[in-house]
Formats: C-alpha cells, sequence, structure tokens
C-alpha cells in the first residue's frame, strides 16, 4: 500500500483524531500486520481502542468528522458496543472496524502499543506478540499465514518474540495448540 493510499490516509487521520480525543488505540489487523512482516493488501483498518461510556459522543462526533457513519455495530455488556463497523459516508469501501477494549487481553494489547510511522505519521500498532495471539485466535487461513510471516520476518531481523506472553494469552483462548505449531514451524 502506498502513502496514497486512502485506507491508510484515512488510518493515520483516524490515529491522530483519536490521539486528539483522548482515546487510547492500537493498529491492529492487517496493517498492523503490514508494520512487523512485508506488507500486503487489505480492504479495511482494525483499530483496538478503549472507550468509556462517558466517551460516546465524543466518538460518535469524531467517527462523524472522518467522514464516516456507523455501518454496524455489535452491543457490549454495558453502554458501549464492543464492535463498530464504519465506512466512509462517500466511498463505502473504505472501511475501519472499531474494536472496543473489554477484556484483559485488549487491555494488555493497548498497554504494549508500539509506536510505528505509517505514510509519514507516528500511529500507535499492536505489538507483534499481541498481533500474533489475535490472529491465532481468529484462526482463518489468511490469519494463520500472516502469523507465519510476523513471527518469521521478526526472527529475520533479529528481534526477539516474547513467547511466554504468546503461550500464557493463546492457552487462555484455548488456542495453544496453534502457538506451538507456529513456533515449530518457524523454529525449523
Amino acid at each position: 500500500m502506498s502513502a496514497t493510499d486512502p485506507l491508510v490516509e484515512l488510518v493515520t487521520r483516524a490515529a491522530a483524531a483519536f490521539e486528539h480525543g483522548g482515546f487510547a488505540y492500537a493498529v491492529v489487523g492487517a496493517l498492523a500486520r503490514n508494520a512487523w512482516a512485508r506488507p500486503r493488501a487489505t480492504t479495511d483498518a482494525d483499530f483496538g481502542i478503549a472507550v468509556a461510556p462517558h466517551q460516546l459522543p465524543a466518538l460518535h462526533e469524531l467517527i462523524d468528522d472522518l467522514g464516516l457513519r456507523i455501518r454496524k455495530q455489535r452491543p457490549g455488556d454495558g453502554e458501549v458496543p464492543e464492535l463498530l463497523l464504519l465506512c466512509g459516508r462517500v466511498d463505502s469501501s473504505l472501511r475501519l472496524d472499531l474494536l472496543v477494549a473489554s477484556t484483559p487481553f485488549e487491555d494488555s494489547v493497548l498497554s504494549r502499543r508500539r509506536r510505528v510511522r505509517m505514510a509519514g505519521a507516528d500511529v500507535w500498532v499492536a505489538s507483534p506478540e499481541d498481533l500474533l495471539v489475535y490472529k491465532l485466535v481468529a484462526g482463518r487461513p489468511r490469519d494463520l499465514v500472516d502469523v507465519e510471516d510476523v513471527a518469521t520476518t521478526q526472527k529475520l531481523a533479529g528481534a526477539t518474540l516474547d513467547w511466554d506472553y504468546v503461550n500464557y494469552w493463546t492457552e487462555a483462548f484455548g488456542v495453544a495448540d496453534r502457538a506451538r505449531t507456529l513456533r515449530e514451524k518457524i523454529t525449523d
């Protein structure tokens, strides 16, 4: 994806707006994957974001200011939805998904996020380990290819992944076998 890609441009604008609005966030999903491995195409962007009930009006205003609308939302346990699926008001192919932090894992993702340069802007991105957990839990074929690419790229770059952290969360989510298979695959 080029720096002039409309989706990446929207992501950098959204990241700046979240920061200005006082929302803790991290890019997750394919764009986070692209921060830690060779880039691949994607048609949407995913954010993990912390939203308190009193911040909902500000979030709705921010969504509107970005030229987006809520196309679907999944209610959470309280006032705050757990998922907001957004698209452009003019170009509905521009899609952002907001995964609202409501679990200890999601809180951990936000506390461990890292600053990464994306299209000329510094944005918060999920750590490689947190991205591995997200994608191992999702478990779709594309996700499993992504985790192998991220783990292999990090290994080749000389980065040390925190496998104890990955193992802890994949065990908690019941997918520790996927983490073991990944680790065996990249250590061969």
